[in-house]
């Protein structure tokens, strides 16, 4: 099957950096962490030594964060199974839209009566079409159904782990925060209902 355009595994990656941007944004400020400490950043050596543990935990937190998504991924087959499902949804438009070129008159099968369905002069040609579409918009259904889950279970596991991440920092900076990343979850959620609309489509 011809690749289509594929944008569902790079709009993924762009939500996680983006959710790993957020959370990192709360310990690159230096006033909240310096205060934190405020006699020891009160002599220049002091000071200078913590922004060298802040550049280095940012550093080091960002790199883990990076090498956990792209091993949750690869675990799972996200990017063959996300790439796999614009080709098909992609070559089903393709097809879809062929058929209305050659057909313009055509009526769509939902619109056809039970009646007119069994009682209709159908072409062969015509037949064949509409099941090989029946059968890849079942397939692109079952996929969406698939990677719905997987990607459930996906928002699952990151926000268990932005929350542990969140309850370090509460612990080290002595400050509250989020008990979940919304921009993570929020672009997660936006995915899931494209999956279901593009099923209903």
């Amino acid at each position: 099957m011809p690749e289509g355009v594929r944008i569902r595994y790079k709009r993924l990656n762009q939500v996680c950096r983006k959710a790993l941007q957020q959370s990192v944004n709360k310990i690159q400020n230096w006033e909240k962490l310096s205060s934190c400490f405020p006699q020891y950043t009160a002599t220049d050596a002091g000071a200078k030594n913590l922004s060298t543990c802040q550049r280095q935990v940012i550093e080091f937190w960002m790199e883990l964060s990076k090498r956990e998504f792209e091993e949750i991924f690869k675990e799972r087959d996200i990017e063959n199974k996300l790439n796999d499902l614009d080709d098909l949804i992609s070559h089903s438009k393709d097809v879809q839209k062929t058929l209305n070129q050659d057909h313009p008159a055509m009526a769509c099968i939902d619109e056809l009566s039970p009646e007119q369905l069994i009682n209709g002069n159908m072409h062969d040609s015509r037949v064949s079409l509409l099941g090989q579409l029946d059968d890849r918009l079942g397939t692109v259904a079952d996929m969406n159904k698939a990677l719905e889950l997987e990607l459930e279970h996906l928002r699952s596991q990151i926000s268990s782990e932005t929350k542990e991440l969140n309850e370090i920092y509460d612990r080290s900076m002595g400050q509250e925060s989020d008990s979940m990343d919304e921009v993570l979850q929020q672009g997660l959620r936006d995915m899931l209902v494209e999956l279901r609309e593009e099923e209903i489509e």
